[in-house]
C-alpha cells in the first residue's frame, strides 16, 4: 500500500467519522427529502483497488400535479392511488478513478449508466471532468466537496 492509498483510506475515514455514510452521502450533505422528491447519492470504494470509487446518484420524483392527475368520475381514493405511482426514477452511475498524485491532480470520472424508470437513456448532463478544464482544480478539494459540486449542477436532481 503506497502513501496515495492510505491519503484515499484516510479521507473515506473522515466521512465517516465526520457523522456521514458512504451509502447515505445526501445525509452527509444535508440534503433534505421533500414531499415530491426523494434522493440519494452513495459511494462505494472498489474491492480491489484503493483508487477506484463507485458513484451512484439517485432522484425518485413526481412531475405530475395532483389537479392536472385527477381522473372525473372515479373516487378520490382511487385518485390518490393512481396518482401514488406515477413518478420518475432517475439513476446516475459513475466510476471516480483518482490519480496517484490525488489531491494535486483531478479524479477521472468515467460515464457507467444513466437511466429513467429503469430504462438506459442518452445523458445530456454536464461532463464532471469538465468541472474545472485542468486549470482550477485545488488540492483543499476532496472527493467528497466534488461529488457536491457536480451532483449540484444536475438539474434533475435539484428540481423542488
Amino acid at each position: 500500500m503506497n502513501n496515495n492509498d492510505r491519503i484515499i483510506l484516510r479521507m473515506l475515514r473522515n466521512i465517516k467519522r465526520g457523522g456521514g455514510s458512504l451509502r447515505k452521502l445526501h445525509k452527509y450533505f444535508g440534503i433534505q427529502d421533500t414531499e415530491r422528491n426523494i434522493r440519494g447519492i452513495s459511494i462505494r470504494p472498489d474491492s480491489e483497488y484503493v483508487n477506484i470509487i463507485y458513484l451512484k446518484i439517485k432522484s425518485k420524483s413526481r412531475d405530475y400535479d395532483v389537479l392536472e392527475t385527477y381522473i372525473d368520475g372515479l373516487p378520490r381514493d382511487i385518485n390518490n392511488v393512481i396518482y401514488s405511482y406515477l413518478f420518475t426514477v432517475r439513476e446516475l452511475n459513475y466510476m471516480i478513478r483518482l490519480p496517484i498524485n490525488y489531491p494535486f491532480e483531478e479524479p477521472k470520472w468515467v460515464f457507467k449508466k444513466y437511466s429513467e424508470n429503469g430504462k438506459s437513456v442518452p445523458h445530456y448532463e454536464p461532463d464532471p471532468n469538465a468541472l474545472y478544464c485542468g486549470q482550477d482544480h485545488s488540492p483543499s478539494m476532496h472527493i467528497d466537496l466534488e461529488i457536491l459540486l457536480y451532483v449540484s449542477s444536475l438539474s434533475w436532481f435539484n428540481k423542488e
